[in-house]
């Protein structure tokens, strides 16, 4: 799960690595800004003893992706994207991905089919489930208290 203010300082510290100039820098603040409005990204790193089986990004197979904000119903991702990393950008941001994971996004909508943010500082957990013929996979942040007793403005 990334934020907006992670994504800026993400983009900004790959410049500063890389010797971007101004140009190349906004260029990336305005992929990073299109991305962020599309939706809640998470990011995975998947592998599996069956390469038939690592196959998130290909439409009509077997999985399906749902984010849960709390109690509410799941809801279910719009959109996921095999994620090519480059070997540079792999060592230093992503060590725990090795040669023969699999990298995918997965993008859920912001808010529910009712309006309402999937999740804000008052969330006390976000599940991420994985469902499919092999089997079900629930990935659970569970928020800190104090997230949810900060004032609100």
């Amino acid at each position: 799960l990334e934020s907006w203010e992670l994504q800026v300082s993400h983009v900004l510290t790959k410049a500063k690595d890389l010797n971007w100039d101004s140009t190349e820098t906004d260029e990336a603040l305005l992929e990073s800004q299109a991305d962020f409005n599309a939706g809640i990204s998470i990011l995975c790193a998947v592998f599996t003893n069956n390469p038939q089986w690592n196959t998130w990004d290909e439409p009509g197979l077997q999985w399906n992706f749902f984010l849960q904000s709390g109690e509410e119903p799941p809801v279910k991702a719009t959109k996921v994207d095999l994620i090519t990393l480059n070997e540079a950008d792999q060592e230093r941001y992503y060590p725990y991905v090795r040669r023969w994971h699999k990298v995918y996004r997965v993008t859920f909508p912001r808010k529910d089919t009712h309006g309402t943010p999937l999740w804000t500082p008052l969330t006390p957990k976000l599940i991420f489930q994985v469902h499919g013929t092999l089997g079900e996979l629930d990935l659970a942040w569970k928020f800190p208290q104090s997230l949810q007793s900060l004032p609100q403005h």
